[in-house]
């Protein structure tokens, strides 16, 4: 009794140091928190960029191998002939492309990043010399479809969760992979989230203070529905079953794997 009770003191302190604190909102206050665009501060950019250069420089110690993303590439690398095109939905400064570089070798001919505008221009400055990652806007901008396209705790912040979604889906990837996919068992619900400014991005240790932003809570119904409407198959896989510590709102941390019928 007293292990568990441990245990789940443990859980909560390090989701609530990582995670922070999260209340539900209504739509109005959803909207309005969009319109702060506080995620997109020019500070915040910058230190997600100088984070990602001291991980191209300084490799992570605590690199994850067993990945879901990591595993996927080492099997889709196995059984192709040429460089694999990766799109990255909400990748930021490119973390996930350096990091998978550093734990597996693979020929990429091209990993292509959506981000925002301003994330956009700031990376094309500061990763010039960067041939096989790319940064758009938009995913009307990409010219040749994708092999993979990967998400990680990004869709559910863009306001426009489930449009994203099926836009992603229009495009016709053989794979899709979306991780820490944020999911409600009977609702969906707009959803406040307060946290530490260092917990936005890689090596962010220097940056104090607190950063809030709205998102939404997706449920297995709305994802398993659209992704049927473009004939893809569903496969979820529970990463943290209660994600956040709210008595209001049950929320769990999904990874999703979808793959073209």
């Amino acid at each position: 009794m007293l292990k568990r009770f441990l245990s789940k003191t443990k859980h909560f302190i390090k989701v609530l140091l990582f995670f922070g604190k999260v209340k539900v909102i209504s739509y109005d206050d959803f909207k309005y928190h969009l319109s702060r665009k506080q995620y997109h501060s020019t500070d915040l950019l910058e230190a997600v960029i100088d984070g990602t250069k001291l991980l191209v420089q300084e490799p992570l110690s605590n690199k994850d191998a067993d990945s879901i993303l990591v595993i996927l590439l080492q099997v889709y690398v196995s059984r192709l002939h040429s460089g694999l095109r990766v799109l990255d939905f909400g990748g930021g400064a490119g973390r996930h492309y350096f990091e998978v570089r550093q734990m597996i070798h693979f020929e990429c001919s091209k990993w292509i990043v959506i981000e925002t505008p301003a994330m956009v221009e700031k990376c094309k400055r500061s990763f010039n010399d960067q041939n096989c990652i790319e940064w758009l806007n938009s995913f009307s901008e990409i010219e040749c479809p994708p092999d993979i396209i990967y998400s990680n705790a990004a869709i559910q912040y863009s306001g426009s969760a489930l449009r994203v979604f099926e836009d992603m889906l229009k495009i016709g990837a053989p794979i899709i992979c979306l991780e820490r996919l944020f999911t409600n068992q009977f609702e969906h619900n707009y959803v406040l989230q307060t946290s530490k400014v260092n917990a936005n991005g890689p090596r962010l240790n220097g940056i104090k203070g607190d950063i809030s932003y709205p998102f939404e809570v997706l449920t297995r119904v709305e994802v398993n529905s659209i992704a049927a409407r473009y004939f893809y198959n569903v496969l979820w896989l529970n990463e943290h079953p209660d994600v956040f510590p709210n008595p209001r709102i049950h929320i769990q941390s999904d990874a999703c794997l979808l793959t073209k019928k």
